[in-house]
């Protein structure tokens, strides 16, 4: 009785110990940072390296915390509004990522701030459900705001729904200079629909008056005389008291400047030009979204452009400095990437490895293009900096969507590369015939002859030894979600791949699957983990052994990470604290990064469980009284 007794306590001290070992996994505070880490460009140090890249964004600045300089909103793709706080001053601004839910704010389309009820502080409205306004009210300060969704579909005087169609920029404007905000917005047919305040400065009542204001039609003679979607903005872009308006069409490469030749009451347009400005143009692949403000505090309006066209996913946040004077502009272009962000275009997908034998880890980034980006870590094991050193690692293919993985395959202690694309039964291996120390990537084969015969399209190789004999397997994810799977029957020094699966352990992660292997709970196997389309993360545990695993799904959000689109995460000690950070790629080119601040090892583990779980934010948070 008394060894049965002893049984039943060994057996619950396993329990209890494998459960602590679980608890351990779900607990590990994954916090996300949006610096910490010098990421070096060509032109200076990114004041935003963990904001995912930039799109396609809706933006605004807006003195927001009312300390007499202008702070920065977004809102791109992933639908969630960022804010980028000024922590320079009124001459010298300098951005910093505060968070990319700004007070966890849902909407749709775009955004705009505004004091709308003239009490000082700024209020906001939005795109709305079906293609509505919406209107929150700041119910805090000019200096703590808090913004409450007070009507989600706005209305007008005669009790109809204010509609904003959802690939236009809308634009509040006293136009006729009687002290409140009038509504515009565009319709695709290449016009313009105004409702007019007819309320108060403190009590707004939105009056339909148009859906073609001024008699504006503009059909863009750029692509083939089409019209579109619109960007409008309004500036008094020449000192003459009245409001200019600058508009960026979905079909029109460049800008159209439309000058009010009226009055600061009674407008009068006029299209003035349709190349702005003309001493230095701007063009890109199409619809542009202007913003004018004193950025630098000298008295004149400077110039920002986003490019709302999707296919420009990069180099598409530009600012013109006016060197002119408040009436007569003179705008030099100074840099197609404000923000400095580090961003491959689209869909990126980043890998760490020790390319230059120094003891820390690089970074290479593959995207949509077919290109290769190659950040050297130039800081120190436990203090990382990475220094882009070229945009294009000189690697060439014929498809697109790279996704690299490095490893030693042919086990001469240097790092060579298998890169795949999106093509079907597109992957290439490329031998190091450098040095540990100067790589050189030669193309030596295509997958097929090196026994790849069975792909899928937008392959995503990882090089793991998942049976313990000392060599590395293959697992390819790609467009169905499912994994193949190719044991090494060769040797470390001469790898042969044999195929054994194209649905691996019968799983099936959903669409665009991005394999992942890290012993994240430190057993001596190798867990998986999936990036997604749906820009979550699958975590598989591996409740075998190293000789024989066995995977099983623990969950399909892992540490709560939602990139929005095409997850392309990647574990890897960046600090050197003994634990695993995450990394992830995403649908707009760059990176996220989520910082591990758990123990690495259960023994170091309070085993008394917290009654209660409490989330906490990793950033003060002025606007909230909470935090």
């Amino acid at each position: 009785m008394a060894s049965q007794i002893k049984l039943l306590k060994f057996s619950a001290v396993i329990i209890f110990i494998s459960f602590i070992s679980v608890y351990n996994i779900y607990s590990q505070p994954f916090i996300q940072q949006y610096d910490g880490i010098n990421f070096s460009l060509p032109s200076g140090i990114s004041s935003a390296p963990f904001n995912g890249g930039q799109n396609n964004a809706r933006i605004q600045f807006v003195d927001i915390d009312g300390d007499n300089d202008l702070d920065l909103f977004s809102y791109d793709a992933d639908t969630s509004l960022y804010f980028y706080l000024n922590t320079g001053n009124p001459q010298v601004p300098q951005y910093k990522l505060v968070t990319t839910r700004f007070q966890d704010l849902r909407f749709e389309n775009w955004f705009y701030f505004a004091d709308i009820d003239g009490d000082g502080d700024m209020d906001l409205f939005t795109g709305g459900p079906l293609q509505s306004v919406s209107y929150f009210k700041n119910t805090g300060t000019a200096i703590s705001p808090q913004f409450i969704l007070e009507i989600e579909e706005l209305r007008s005087s005669g009790d109809t729904v204010i509609y904003s169609e959802a690939n236009c920029v809308p634009i509040f404007c006293d136009i006729d200079n009687d002290g409140d905000l009038d509504f515009f917005t565009g319709q695709s047919l290449g016009t313009i629909t105004f409702y007019e305040n007819t309320g108060t400065a403190n009590n707004f009542i939105f009056t339909f008056r148009s859906d073609i204001w001024q008699n504006l039609l503009i059909i863009s003679p750029a692509l083939n005389n089409r019209h579109g979607a619109n960007a409008l903005e309004f500036v008094d872009i020449d000192n003459d008291n009245d409001f200019d308006l600058f508009w960026g069409d979905l079909f029109s490469k460049g800008i159209y400047f439309i000058r009010n030749d009226g009055t600061a009451e009674e407008p009068n347009v006029v299209i003035a030009d349709s190349i702005y400005p003309r001493n230095s143009p701007y063009s890109s692949l199409g619809y542009n979204s202007t913003r004018f403000v004193d950025i630098d505090n000298d008295g004149d309006m400077d110039m920002f452009i986003s490019v709302l066209y999707l296919s420009q996913n990069n180099n598409n946040f530009t600012f013109y400095r006016n060197d002119g004077s408040t009436g007569n502009p003179v705008f030099n272009r100074i840099t197609d990437n404000f923000l400095l962000n580090v961003d491959v275009g689209g869909s990126s997908n980043p890998v760490f490895a020790d390319l230059d034998n120094d003891g820390d880890k690089d970074l290479v980034i593959g995207s949509d293009y077919s290109k290769l980006a190659y950040y050297k870590n130039t800081g120190t094991v436990s203090a990382p900096a990475f220094t882009l050193i070229t945009d294009s690692l000189p690697v060439i293919s014929e498809s697109f969507n790279y996704a690299p993985c490095f490893a030693d395959l042919d086990n001469d202690g240097d790092q060579d590369l298998l890169l795949g694309s999106y093509l079907r039964d597109s992957l290439w291996f490329f031998r190091n015939t450098g040095t540990p120390d100067n790589f050189i990537f030669t193309l030596e084969s295509r997958g097929y002859q090196i026994g790849l015969t069975t792909l899928g399209q937008s392959s995503t190789p990882a090089l793991i030894d998942i049976d313990g004999d000392n060599d590395l397997d293959l697992f390819i994810g790609g467009t169905n979600g499912r994994l193949i799977f190719y044991e090494n029957t060769g040797t470390p020094e001469n790898f042969n791949f044999s195929f054994v699966s194209n649905f691996y352990a019968g799983i099936d992660a959903g669409d665009d699957s991005v394999p992942r292997f890290y012993d994240i709970d430190d057993d001596g196997d190798y867990d998986l983990f999936i990036g997604r389309l749906n820009g979550q993360i699958s975590f598989y545990r591996n409740d075998g052994t190293p000789q024989s695993p066995s995977f099983v799904l623990q969950t399909t959000s892992f540490a709560g990470v939602n990139v929005h689109q095409n997850a392309a995460p990647f574990f890897v000690d960046i600090n050197n604290d003994n634990d695993a950070d995450l990394f992830t790629g995403n649908i707009k080119g760059g990176l996220f990064f989520y910082r591990n601040d758990a123990v690495s090892s259960v023994y170091n583990v309070n085993t008394e469980l917290p009654a209660s779980f409490r989330l906490l934010q990793n950033y003060p948070n002025p606007f909230n009284p909470s935090t």
